[in-house]
C-alpha cells in the first residue's frame, strides 16, 4: 500500500538527492586539489647557521658582592673549542661596586660588545688586604699563613661583623704551580651570600 508523501516530505527529499552529489563532488575536488609541501618551522638560533660564534645577549646583569660569571658558554653561542679561543676582560668588572661595565670578546678577527650590570643587592660584603699575590712555597709554609696574607674581613649590610664565617680559602697547597682562582664567600642570616676572587700565583 502506498504512502502519500506530505508537500514537506516531498521537498526535503529534493534537497538529500541535490545535496549528495554536490558533497562527492566537494570531496573530490579536495582530494584532487594537490598538497602543499609542510614545511617544519623550527627557531634556530645564532649558532645553528654555520656554527657561527655569537653573543647571547647585549647586557648581563649580576648582584652586588655576588660571583662573576666568567664562564664563555654562558656569554656566548660557541663549541667548547671556541670557547677556548674567546677572550674577554672580566677584570675590569667590580663586583663590589654597582654600575654598568662595557666589555667585549675576540673571537679570530671578530670583536663582539656587550655590557655586564652590577645591580644593588643585600649581599655582605668581603674585603681584603690583598686579593691578588704571588706566594713562594717553601719547607715552612703553611695555608694558615695565606689566611694572613689575604687578611680577609666581611660584614653584612647592616655592619655586623661575619668575618670569622668566612670560607673558601684554600685548604692545601696546590699540586702544580701557577696562578690560582679561590672564591671566598660568606652568608648572613637571610641566606645573602657575597664573595671574592682570589688569585694566588703559587711559586
Amino acid at each position: 500500500m502506498k504512502t502519500k508523501l506530505t508537500k514537506i516530505e516531498k521537498i526535503v527529499l529534493v534537497v538529500c538527492v541535490c545535496l549528495v552529489p554536490l558533497t562527492m563532488g566537494i570531496g573530490y575536488m579536495k582530494q584532487s586539489k594537490p598538497k602543499e609541501k609542510y614545511v617544519s618551522i623550527i627557531k634556530e638560533n645564532k649558532i645553528a647557521k654555520g656554527n657561527e660564534v655569537a653573543l647571547k645577549n647585549k647586557e648581563f646583569h649580576m648582584k652586588r658582592n655576588g660571583k662573576l660569571d666568567t664562564s664563555i658558554e654562558n656569554y656566548f653561542y660557541c663549541s667548547a673549542k671556541q670557547a677556548e679561543q674567546i677572550y674577554i676582560e672580566f677584570d675590569k668588572v667590580d663586583p663590589t661596586k654597582v654600575g654598568t661595565y662595557k666589555l667585549s670578546g675576540k673571537y679570530k678577527d671578530k670583536k663582539f660588545k656587550f655590557s655586564i650590570v652590577v645591580d644593588e643587592s643585600d649581599n655582605p660584603m668581603i674585603q681584603a688586604e690583598k686579593s691578588s699575590f704571588k706566594y713562594i712555597i717553601g719547607q715552612y709554609s703553611n695555608v694558615e699563613e695565606i689566611k694572613q696574607i689575604i687578611g680577609a674581613t666581611a660584614i653584612d649590610k647592616n655592619g655586623n661583623d661575619l668575618t670569622n664565617d668566612i670560607i673558601g680559602f684554600p685548604a692545601q697547597f696546590p699540586s702544580e704551580k701557577g696562578e690560582h682562582t679561590y672564591y671566598l664567600n660568606v652568608s648572613d642570616n637571610q641566606g645573602n651570600t657575597g664573595f671574592l676572587q682570589i688569585d694566588i700565583d703559587f711559586r
